[in-house]
């Protein structure tokens, strides 16, 4: 029998509100403690950009390859000789981060080799592989009004983890996604092909939905795909009612027709774009890309890409 697998090509789900905080973080390598409070004095540290890794850096010496390189490194040759260690990260928000009643999320695409978040000395999150993203909603534990939030990570590469040169930090960067209470969250977006036959597919959405207000709420939900050729058409999902403080998923399926398929030959992509909403007011938008195509294995002809050897 054969094994088939409904793949699909999908990017993270992506929001126009997304923006980058990169820029003004303040360092300091080695152990710090209480540099998770708000009040620390920071004020000595370096202030860089992300991504960042503090691994290839050198102090400016005349000699950059000896100073870098250390035979002691547990790892050796693997990674270069290079250390990991401890490293703190400070980023002051003003308070216009965040509007008011918005909420935000913390997006972080990277840090090596594992990390702990602060915000306003509030533990959020601990995040223990460097090379999977966490997102943390951490709208409770900002000050409203107040000058500033603080955030503070701080990242431990223990050096004895892998057979390469991984580095150390923050080397992917944080974003910022302010959102409404009710809301779809990042990457809550999902789209996969279900069936696929003479040009005719079937597409399953599957769309998160977070209220955080205490009273219910009931929404409406509409998608719209759009074709490698332009070609729009809208799919009324229907309503959803959630409870306070409630997250749902929404499965529907669509019909496509004539569609065009993905293959590494022909990397065609479709987007679909989610709108939540009550009556004339939108709470949330969310998209992603996502490719049309099946994958089938069996004994007798191995491999199938949409049902082609």
């Amino acid at each position: 029998a054969a094994l088939l697998v409904a793949a699909n090509l999908s990017a993270a789900a992506e929001s126009s509100q997304v923006r980058d905080a990169n820029v003004g973080w303040r360092f300091l390598r080695g152990e710090q403690p209480g540099a998770e409070t708000p009040g620390f004095d920071d004020s000595a540290w370096r202030v860089l950009d992300l991504p960042h890794d503090w691994s290839i850096e050198t102090t400016g010496s005349s000699d950059a390859a000896k100073e870098l390189h250390d035979p002691a490194t547990p790892e050796g040759p693997s990674v270069g000789y290079l250390r990991g260690g401890i490293g703190w990260y400070r980023l002051h928000l003003d308070s216009e981060t965040v509007g008011a009643g918005e909420e935000l999320e913390l997006i972080l695409h990277g840090a090596q080799q594992e990390c702990d978040i602060w915000v306003n000395g509030h533990h959020v999150a601990f995040q223990p592989h460097g090379y999977i993203p966490r997102v943390v909603d951490i709208a409770q534990h900002l000050q409203r009004g107040a000058r500033e939030n603080v955030i503070a990570i701080r990242v431990l590469n223990p050096e004895a983890n892998t057979r390469w040169y991984a580095g150390s930090g923050l080397f992917r960067g944080i974003s910022l996604r302010p959102h409404a209470p009710l809301y779809i969250p990042t990457w809550g977006v999902r789209a996969d092909t279900v069936w696929l036959n003479e040009g005719n597919a079937q597409v399953q959405l599957q769309i998160e939905v977070r209220n955080n207000l205490a009273t219910p709420q009931d929404v409406a939900i509409e998608a719209e795909l759009i074709s490698p050729r332009g070609e729009r058409t809208r799919h009324d999902l229907g309503m959803l009612r959630l409870g306070p403080a409630a997250t749902e998923c929404v499965n529907q399926t669509v019909a496509v027709s004539a569609a065009a398929t993905w293959s590494p030959d022909t990397p065609q992509l479709y987007r679909v774009n989610v709108r939540l909403f009550q009556g004339e007011h939108t709470f949330d938008r969310a998209q992603t890309a996502f490719g049309i195509r099946t994958i089938a294995v069996d004994a007798k002809e191995g491999l199938r890409l949409n049902g082609r050897p």
